[in-house]
């Protein structure tokens, strides 16, 4: 996980934190965007899937588990 932004200010704002879709592109994803994070359901998606992030309206698989998306997102500043 990498994370970029200008600070990990009150609420996360201006970090985004690089994690890996399915076909192995990385998507970059706002931390105080974030309204949750959970485990893929099995047969939910194909491949490396292990959690889903979801922002807004729109969720993404991606492949790191639940425990480090869960935590690169708590570490700057996201509340799930």
């Amino acid at each position: 996980v990498v994370v970029e932004g200008k600070s990990a200010g009150h609420g996360g704002h201006g970090v985004v934190v690089k994690f890996t879709r399915p076909n192995g592109d990385s998507v970059m994803i706002d931390v105080a965007a974030v309204r949750s994070v959970r485990a893929a359901f099995p047969g939910e998606y194909d491949g490396c899937v292990q959690s889903v992030i979801t922002v807004g309206r729109v969720s993404q698989g991606v492949c790191e588990t639940l425990a480090k998306a869960r935590s690169a997102i708590r570490s700057h500043g996201g509340a799930v």
